[in-house]
C-alpha cells in the first residue's frame, strides 16, 4: 500500500495525471506526439487519449498499459512506475480492466430431457444394425471366393506376328517430272 502512496504523490505532482507527465517529457526532449507515434508504433490518436486523460478512447486496460510503457521508455522515463501509476489512474477512473460477465447456469428442465426408455432403445436399435452389418460383410466376403472350387487360370494371350514394314520408295526426281508430264 505504501507503493501505492509513492506513486499516487508522484502522479499528483505533475497535474495529477500520467499523460501529463508523459507530455512533460516528451516537451523537455523537444518531441513532437508524431515523433513519438512514429518512434513507438503507437497511433497517434491513442497517444493524445493518454496525454488527455481520456481513457474511454483506448482499446482497453492491457493495450492502455503498454501504450504507456511505450510512451515512458521513448521520452527516457522509468516504464515501470509510469505504468503502475496508469494502472492506479485507471483504477481510480472506474477503467479496472476486464470483467468477465457472471454465467448464470440453470439445470436443465427434467421435461426436456429425453427419457432413459428413449436412450436404451436407440443403443439395442444401433447394436442390432452394427451386428447385421458385421454379419452380411462376412457372408459377402466368403461368398467371393469359395475354396473348393479350383480357380481357373486366366487365358494368355499372344501377341500377334507382325509384317516387317516395306521402305517407302524413294522420292525420284524423275519419276514426279514424268508423273505430272503424264497427266498434261
Amino acid at each position: 500500500m505504501e507503493i501505492a502512496v509513492d506513486l499516487l504523490a508522484s502522479v499528483d505532482e505533475y497535474d495529477g495525471s500520467v499523460g501529463s507527465q508523459l507530455k512533460a517529457g516528451r516537451e523537455r526532449l523537444g518531441l513532437s506526439l508524431s515523433d513519438i507515434a512514429e518512434k513507438t508504433r503507437v497511433p497517434m490518436r491513442h497517444l493524445q487519449s493518454i496525454e488527455q486523460s481520456n481513457f474511454d478512447a483506448l482499446p482497453g486496460q492491457t493495450y492502455t498499459l503498454g501504450f504507456a510503457r511505450s510512451y515512458a521508455n521513448a521520452v527516457e522515463m522509468d516504464a515501470t512506475t509510469i505504468s503502475e501509476a496508469m494502472r492506479l489512474e485507471l483504477a481510480r477512473s472506474g477503467h479496472e480492466g476486464y470483467q468477465a460477465p457472471a454465467q448464470n447456469y440453470e439445470p436443465a428442465d427434467p421435461a426436456r430431457v429425453p427419457s432413459k426408455t428413449l436412450a436404451w432403445t436407440s443403443a439395442a436399435i444401433a447394436a442390432v444394425a452394427l451386428a447385421a452389418y458385421l454379419i452380411f460383410r462376412s457372408l459377402t466376403l466368403t461368398d467371393a471366393a469359395p475354396a473348393d472350387k479350383p480357380v481357373a487360370s486366366p487365358i494368355s494371350v499372344k501377341p500377334a506376328a507382325t509384317a516387317p514394314i516395306a521402305p517407302l520408295p524413294a522420292n525420284n526426281t524423275e519419276s514426279a517430272q514424268q508423273g505430272t508430264g503424264d497427266a498434261i
